[in-house]
């Protein structure tokens, strides 16, 4: 709300310069108007969205970075990156490949509370994919030879920091962020029918290792951090 009075106050003081059918969306919704003008190349003055946070926001924005910085996840803030309101209305993000939007979303945790008992944590994402040439058949999915599971806060944040290390290794793993219980991901990980599974809890990622073992022996061997893709490609 904040932030579309101080866009109606912008385009009621820009209206002799901005194009005319901009100013007209204005005087109906304003964040489409703004949507408008960025479309159009002519936002160099629109007013930041970050600059016009209500004080909740601003601390669920603050959180956000902080953990952007925790993960090492590289990132720029934008200033014509628009939420929409009245669907969007939190965090909005969009991923960019080679100069080149390739998804686009926010997260709408409050509206949630119109669905469920109470707030719970929700993000959408657009993903913009182009196809070329013959069309394939889809591949079966691959069976992830690793499962990585994690336990704690702190054992989510490094998980997600080694990505990039076993993406670069071409280790085949997969992980579930989005879930907490133990006994879920260990769930998810026999049905997946990884051979082995990765795991880290609160005391392995303060000592700074993590436990790999072999679903067909039980076998588990104690693992440091450091070079852990390389270890593990020797290892499986």
């Amino acid at each position: 709300a904040r932030y579309a009075k101080e866009l109606n106050s912008y385009f009621k003081k820009r209206a002799d310069s901005l194009p005319e059918d901009c100013v007209t969306c204005a005087k109906q919704d304003t964040l489409h108007a703004a949507e408008m003008v960025v479309a159009r190349a002519c936002a160099d003055d629109l007013p930041a969205p970050t600059d016009h946070l209500s004080d909740a926001s601003r601390k669920r924005f603050e959180e956000l970075l902080e953990y952007l910085e925790l993960t090492g996840t590289p990132y720029e803030l934008s200033r014509t990156l628009i939420s929409r309101g009245n669907v969007w209305n939190d965090s909005c993000f969009e991923i960019l490949a080679g100069g080149r939007r390739v998804a686009w979303g926010s997260h709408y945790t409050e509206l949630t509370r119109h669905i469920f008992p109470a707030a719970i944590p929700a993000a959408g994402v657009v993903l913009h994919l182009t196809t070329s040439g013959e069309t394939k058949a889809r591949p079966s999915a691959p069976k992830h030879r690793i499962s990585f599971v994690h336990i704690g806060d702190e054992a989510k944040r490094i998980s997600i920091q080694l990505a990039e290390d076993f993406k670069k290794a071409r280790i085949s793993l997969t992980q579930s962020i989005g879930i907490e219980s133990l006994t879920e991901q260990l769930s998810l990980a026999e049905r997946r029918e990884s051979p082995y599974v990765l795991i880290m809890g609160r005391k392995e990622a303060l000592e700074g290792q993590t436990i790999l073992r072999n679903q067909t022996t039980h076998e588990e061997t104690l693992l440091p951090l450091t070079e852990l893709a390389e270890r593990l490609r020797l290892v499986v």
